[in-house]
């Protein structure tokens, strides 16, 4: 993997049991420091990524950078932003078209998207090995 080519968070080892290591992704401070961080949907809550594979030695409390691949990050935003509107606006258009009421139809086209996430739900487990995350030590 090149540098280049990597989506680069830096974190904090929060728990490490036989085959994970859990990190603890900081917040960029850049982003909780600007206004307009609701518009453009960064989130700045702390988030937990379980590592799988790694190859040094890791201590709790450890700072570390986690490492993923930017190609994976566009299928993220696909399975998590994109596809999800293309059911809700396709579903509403069918429906729309279809002669149902607008609130009705509004109202359909959000519930199609409960079996979506459940689908998504249902295959979290080859979606976590397809989302590979990486794990290297910082040192200061």
């Amino acid at each position: 993997m090149s540098e280049k080519s990597n989506i680069k968070h830096k974190g904090v080892i929060e728990k490490i049991s036989e085959d994970s290591i859990f990190v603890k992704i900081e917040p960029e401070h850049v982003c909780t420091m600007c206004r307009a961080q609701t518009f453009c949907g960064a989130d700045t809550g702390e988030k937990m990524v379980e590592i799988n594979k790694w190859d040094d030695d890791y201590n709790i409390g450890e700072s570390v950078t986690i490492l993923m691949q930017q190609s994976l990050g566009y299928k993220a935003l696909f399975y998590g932003y994109i596809a999800p509107f293309l059911v809700l606006f396709i579903g509403l258009v069918i429906m729309l078209s279809a002669g149902v009421h607008e609130g009705v139809a509004g109202i359909t086209s959000l519930l199609i998207l409960a079996p979506y996430y459940g689908i998504l739900y249902y295959y979290r487990d080859n979606l976590k090995k397809q989302f590979i995350f990486s794990i290297k030590k910082i040192y200061n």
